[in-house]
């Protein structure tokens, strides 16, 4: 099988290493001309490190990070109201709990077990279309790509803040009756 992912970011490559454990063929499109590590820091919660570790990325990830080992939480005169212990759970979970680090070094662990040539960058995807049971994704420099849809009722954009995908097949329109609670771009809505 064949999967085309426009986007090279965290979900993006997440998504190309989790389908290339499957056995999938994944090529990546991405909008800038060269991948370079932006952004600031985030933090990974253990269901995020979980993850990682099915992927097989979770050392590549923390060599890069710095574990969280406890967090209080204060009120306004600097009084503890609540202590979590992340040793513990880093026990019960054989790997840590929670960890901080640089979105570059997250970036640069999810590359580090994708083949060169999978990801084209310079790619800036402004258009996509359903031809029959067929995707045809656009880009600006003219090329096109075509791929089966293996499920037409749902699409899953990972171009963060460049919509080109998902506008296409999720307007915001759309969207608007079915507000949750958060705001994303990336995500899947009814195609």
């Amino acid at each position: 099988m064949r999967a085309i992912i426009v986007g090279a970011g965290i979900a993006g490559l997440a998504a190309a290493q989790g389908l290339r454990l499957i056995g999938w063929d994944a090529a990546v499109y991405e909008q800038a001309e060269k991948l370079e590590p932006l952004g600031a820091g985030l933090s990974l919660s253990a269901n995020a490190l979980r993850a990682l570790r099915a992927l097989g990325l979770y050392e590549p990830v923390v060599a890069g990070a710095q574990p969280i080992r406890r967090l209080d939480l204060l009120d306004q005169r600097g009084k503890v109201l609540q202590t979590t212990d992340f040793e513990e759970f880093s026990r019960r979970y054989d790997h840590l709990a929670m960890a901080v680090l640089h979105r570059g070094d997250l970036h640069k662990g999810l590359l580090s077990k994708l083949e060169d040539g999978i990801i084209r960058t310079g790619m800036e995807c402004v258009g996509a279309r359903e031809a029959g049971d067929r995707i045809v994704l656009h880009f600006a420099n003219g090329d096109a790509v075509e791929a089966a849809c293996l499920r037409r009722h749902s699409l899953c954009g990972a171009q963060g803040a460049v919509p080109g995908v998902t506008q296409a097949f999720c307007p915001l329109h759309v969207l608007a009756g079915h507000f949750a609670g958060c705001a994303t771009r990336d995500g899947s809505c009814p195609a």
